[in-house]
């Protein structure tokens, strides 16, 4: 049988894990080297093209060729910036991450203040406290984007929390 206490530090530990891997995946910039490329290109291609405008002479085809196809792939890269709402998403790995620590810390503090009373005593005022805190972990679940398995992994078995009560001396 579970105690309150043991569910307590089973959410805490929970919490850490998902505080850490949203973390983690809110600190990827991929929206940052898209950015980058899709800055370049265009820069190339209008360069390219200004250049082209203000010769008098005709164009080397290959000059062409080649603005053509950045300009081609600096468009294609901008639509994948927009389509896959990279920096919106990190955003939101980063909210997540700061729920989840909040929790954490309120089941730190539930847990250093209870550590002292037995079981049955932690019943009446304590229960109500730890349903409480798994709706809200619901709730940051509900709305957090979803962390992909290899990170969830990576993170689970990177975090390997001591209790913040040592019950085996108990």
């Amino acid at each position: 049988m579970v105690t309150i206490l043991e569910q307590a530090e089973s959410y805490r530990r929970f919490a850490q894990r998902k505080s850490n891997a949203h973390y983690l995946l809110a600190e990827k910039n991929k929206h940052i080297w898209l950015g980058v490329f899709v800055t370049l290109f265009s820069t190339i291609v209008g360069t390219t093209i200004f250049a082209t405008i203000t010769k008098t002479t005709t164009t080397d085809k290959t000059i062409q060729i080649v603005t053509g196809l950045l300009s081609v792939t600096a468009a294609v890269l901008s639509a994948f910036q927009t389509f896959f709402r990279f920096s919106e998403i990190s955003h939101q790995h980063k909210n997540a991450a700061t729920s989840y620590e909040a929790v954490r810390r309120k089941l730190d503090i539930f847990l250093l203040s209870n550590s002292s009373l037995s079981n049955s005593g932690l019943k009446q005022t304590s229960l109500k406290d730890i349903e409480e805190i798994a709706v809200q972990l619901n709730k940051i679940a509900e709305t957090a984007p979803t962390l992909p398995d290899k990170i969830w992994d990576k993170v689970k078995d990177k975090i390997n929390m001591k209790p913040i009560i040592d019950t085996s001396n108990a």
